[in-house]
This record gives structure tokens, sequence and C-alpha cells, in this order.
């Protein structure tokens, strides 16, 4: 379900700029997971042209994410970048019941996008239906 929010936004944003998005700057070529024995990632949204890459973590638990889970996932970033200095990294935390406000304050220092369950619900509502749903 993350996946195809995701992919689904973004699809709907390639037909404008960065600049004209705003709130998210990346406009990624492929989307999905990415699971090796080093760091294990929900969400992987990469732009190779730009060197934009995306590292997101979903989080169904009934309780806020909270500061230390927006942490583990800035510290996956070598893990994954290994010395990779060129790309411009994003991050973004998908979560069913919110953010604490210490999460929060953590992933405005690393301009992170926080996405709550209600918000995504929200936006799949103006999707456009596919054949299969007429």
């Amino acid at each position: 379900m993350w996946n195809d929010w995701y992919r689904q936004r973004h699809d709907d944003q390639k037909k404008v700029t960065k600049a004209e998005i705003g709130e998210l700057s990346l406009l990624p070529e492929h989307t999905g997971s990415f699971w090796p024995k080093q760091a294990q990632l929900d969400v992987l949204a990469i732009n190779w042209r730009t060197k934009d890459i995306l590292l997101g973590e979903c989080k169904w638990s009934q309780k806020p994410v909270d500061r230390e889970a927006i942490q583990t996932l800035i510290e996956k970033t070598e893990k994954v970048l290994p010395g990779q200095v060129a790309w411009q990294v994003h991050y973004a935390f998908f979560a069913r019941s919110g953010f604490t406000l210490a999460a929060q304050a953590l992933a405005h220092e690393h301009q992170a996008h926080l996405v709550t369950l209600a918000q995504m619900e929200s936006e799949m509502q103006h999707w456009p239906k596919t054949q299969e749903s007429k």
C-alpha cells in the first residue's frame, strides 16, 4: 500500500517541475523496497539521473512513531550509500498513528516527509478510477 501510494502520487507529479511540486522534491524513476542484510528499507525511491534517493520506513503500530525510529532510518543512510556523497538523500516516514513531537522535531531537522495513514487515505480518494474498478 505504501509503495502504491508513493508511486501514484509521483506518477501524477511527473507532469510538473520540481519547483511546482513544493512538498516533495524527488521525482523517482524507480520505487520499491530494499531488503539486503545491511539495511532493510520499506520504501526506496531513486532518480538515477539527478542522483536523488528517498529512504522510507512504514510503521503500523497503534502508538505514534518516536524519535528513535526516525534516528534509526537516518543512520541507515551510510549502509545504503557507503561513501556516496554525490547523492541527495531524502527521508519519508509513513505511520498509522502519527508521530511524537520529538520525532517530528528530528524529522524536521532532516527535512523528512511525515505521512499518516489518514493523509494517505484522504489523497487516495482522489486517485483516478482504474478500468477494473468501473
